[in-house]
């Protein structure tokens, strides 16, 4: 009497092929360096990552990638993928490709931003976060500070400087000495009765 044991195969067609040799081949792979993207920007200013696509199958390999925005955060599209809102390349055989991601922060206000960069091949999705952090490290400086008399009062005048809030004027009456906060204004402009000679500088509010 003859038993007969059978032992089921199974051959996961979605990552591999075989040939008409009787070979399997793995099919294309993705895999993405960083798995995610942190950029710190500072307000009102643009920089860009660096985002590398590597095909570890035995199949060259089209991928396209594209970015997902969080609805809830913004309207204002503040990336880019290679200078669009797409991107599409081919990879040969243990091959990469790189993605320029760049980050523009002229429109936003401070804070967290996120999205997602999808790449897709026909067999593969990775799925790359991205979280912008917006920040203010910008120490702007006065230019063109000058001063002039109308009637009994010293007057202040500077370049208005873009995005700030206010400005903040100190003054002395020695120039080593220590100065001191005399007013704020919210605009490039302030005066004073003169009094005796002083001196002043001016700091931005932000």
């Amino acid at each position: 009497m003859k038993i007969y044991i059978l032992v089921p195969i199974f051959i996961l067609f979605i990552f591999s092929r075989i040939d008409l040799s009787g070979q399997i081949h793995m099919k294309s792979l993705l895999c993405v360096d960083p798995a995610s993207l942190n950029p710190v920007v500072v307000f009102g200013q643009t920089d860009y990552d660096i985002l590398t696509v590597y095909n570890i199958g035995e199949d060259d390999l089209e991928y396209s990638a594209r970015i997902e925005y969080d609805i809830y955060q913004t309207e204002t599209l503040w990336m880019t993928l290679d200078g669009g809102t797409t991107t599409t390349d081919s990879i040969s055989v243990g091959g990469s490709d790189q993605i320029t991601v760049y980050y523009d922060a002229a429109d936003l206000d401070y804070g967290i931003y996120d999205a997602t960069i999808i790449i897709e091949s026909d067999f593969d999705t990775v799925y790359v976060p991205v979280t912008l952090f917006v920040e203010f490290h910008w120490h702007p400086e006065i230019s063109n500070l000058t001063t002039h008399t109308e009637g009994n009062n010293i007057v202040l005048d500077w370049d208005e400087v873009q995005y700030s809030t206010g400005y903040n004027i100190y003054s002395s009456y020695d120039p080593i000495g220590t100065f001191i906060l005399t007013g704020t204004v919210e605009t490039n402009q302030f005066s004073e009765p003169f009094v005796q000679r002083k001196f002043y500088y001016v700091t931005v509010v932000y």
